[in-house]
């Protein structure tokens, strides 16, 4: 009996010295959590064209950001004793960046295929085989060279590596730096490892049409540059050991072939980045087309608190404003809002793109049918996304079901910017309120209509809206009802319009000029100046 309790006491001794290490690792920094879901979510809107990329950016946003600020940099275990000098950037630090599937459909590949333009090493294990230039070297997720670990694929000289397994709008994309191959259950990760700065190269012309003005190429560069550095202290991708993917999840990278434009805007801004007044860099979001206003990063991301640097506002231009004598105006109003988007008030930054309009046709029944597990997905993602009303007339959570027959649809809340936070759904077993500007895009989705642009080609297949920048009315066509959606702009709608950054270049406005305007209270300056 008396060696039974002294074993029970030599344990419960022993499981309390491993919850204090724990604990004191934890606080130290030495173990992280990962709970940044917030850009993990997004959807594709399923174009694979320049002119209408939305990220960061976007393409969609889940908003689990509510307990924190959207700008908010994870990571100060390397602060010293000294003040925050040990929380200073490296200057163009290499970037992990991983690469999905053709159509960005996974992260896991079942084979990788590599083809070096000049002569290049391979180190798996203790083991390094030199090839030739022009030689491809095959990895599939079966071979147990695969399952041994990870594979390393170098170049001898700087040369570039192409990935003939996965095809990109350029086709099969060309890389710099090195590669790393890591086995995982589900599949190969594949891990393109380079510079920062070489990096922006590549994400430049698949965020913008390097056609662009420079001045404004110089914008995206900055924000872009801003963004990447940011993400290297989230630990988003921490369990993949790298620091951002290569789709819109993050910003799109090498999907359109580098050229020498881009490649300048990117070398005139070298290791520039947007900071606020205590030096931290800031969470750069850039989203295409806004609808002739821009929204509170409060409104969009749903933040307890006001993000400083992201605050809506009229995109109106110099020239508009002095003739209209417009400066502000308050679009949360129904009629202002319809007024806005229906007649040419002013003219904005924006008012030239194919996104600044649209409309969408939507057939009573095909949206009704659609409307039960789009409000499914989204009560799954988020709870408080959906509620639904109680017999007292109270809206609630509750375990969602059909809601019957689609009787109306009615936006109940308007940001001052004019964007939809919250519709309410009628439907002739239940009524429900969809809350956020993702969860609306969502459930409204064209998936199958065409949207109707200002001008150019009709467009249909999005798993979003374009934007939350709508009204909706109900209209009858003989005995078939059908919903009409008017709105503008594409993207969730804070930061940095990149139609609207086009619009002020070609005004005059140089970078910081730009990022001035869509950025309150920001400053650029080195990165070797800013603290995380």
């Amino acid at each position: 009996m008396k060696n039974n309790k002294s074993l029970t006491w030599l344990f419960l001794l022993l499981l309390l010295t491993v919850g204090c290490v724990v604990v004191q690792s934890y606080d130290k920094g030495y173990i992280k959590i990962n709970s940044d879901k917030t850009l993990e979510d997004r959807k594709k809107d399923g174009l694979n064209t320049q002119d209408v990329t939305e990220t960061v950016n976007d393409n969609s946003v889940k908003d689990t950001s509510k307990d924190k600020e959207v700008s908010t940099n994870i990571n100060a275990k390397n602060k010293s004793t000294n003040g925050y000098e040990g929380n200073r950037y490296k200057v163009n630090p290499d970037i992990r960046v991983l690469i999905n599937t053709t159509g960005y459909k996974s992260l896991f590949h079942n084979k990788v295929k590599i083809k070096g333009d000049g002569e290049f090493e391979v180190v798996t294990g203790k083991k390094t085989k030199r090839y030739k230039s022009g030689k491809t070297v095959v990895f599939k997720a079966s071979d147990k060279i695969s399952k041994n670990g990870k594979v390393v694929i170098k170049p001898c000289n700087n040369t570039k590596f192409k990935v003939m397994s996965i095809k990109r709008q350029q086709g099969c994309p060309k890389y710099r730096g090195k590669f790393e191959i890591v086995w995982r259950k589900e599949g190969l990760l594949l891990k393109n490892i380079l510079p920062l700065e070489k990096y922006l190269y590549d994400v430049i012309p698949s965020e913008m049409p390097t056609s662009c003005n420079m001045n404004a190429l110089e914008a995206q560069a900055v924000c872009a540059r801003s963004f990447a550095y940011t993400q290297l202290n989230s630990g988003r991708f921490d369990k993949y050991g790298a620091d951002v993917d290569d789709s819109v999840s993050c910003q799109v990278y090498n999907n359109i072939k580098e050229d020498k434009k881009g490649i300048k805007a990117v070398d005139n801004t070298k290791n520039i980045v947007m900071m606020t007044d205590d030096n931290k860099v800031v969470s750069a979001y850039y989203f295409a087309t806004s609808w002739g206003a821009t929204a509170d990063g409060k409104s969009v991301w749903n933040t307890v608190k006001p993000v400083s640097y992201l605050k809506g506002k009229l995109q109106i231009t110099e020239k508009s404003r002095s003739k209209t004598g417009i400066s502000k105006m308050d679009l949360s109003d129904e009629k202002t809002f319809r007024k806005f988007i229906d007649k040419n008030i002013c003219n904005t930054y924006d008012s030239n793109d194919d996104w600044y309009r649209w409309k969408v046709y939507f057939k009573e029944k095909n949206l009704g049918k659609r409307i039960d597990s789009s409000l499914y997905r989204s009560y799954l993602s988020d709870k408080e996304s959906v509620l639904t009303r109680d017999k007292k007339g109270k809206f609630r959570k509750v375990m969602l079901k059909s809601i019957g027959s689609l009787k109306s649809i009615k936006v109940v809340k308007r940001d001052k910017s004019g964007f939809v936070s919250e519709i309410v759904i009628t439907g002739s077993k239940r009524t429900v309120k969809v809350c956020r500007q993702y969860n609306v895009r969502s459930v409204l989705a064209p998936v199958n209509e065409k949207i109707k642009r200002k001008k150019g080609e009709d467009v249909k297949g999005f798993s979003l809206l374009p934007s939350a920048a709508f009204y909706i009315d109900k209209k009858k066509n003989g005995r078939e009802n059908y919903y009409v959606v008017t709105g503008g702009g594409f993207g969730h709608g804070t930061g940095m319009s990149q139609t609207g950054a086009e619009g002020m270049a070609r005004e005059g406005f140089d970078y910081m000029s730009i990022l001035a305007h869509y950025f309150d209270g920001i400053k650029t300056g080195d990165i070797s100046k800013a603290l995380f």
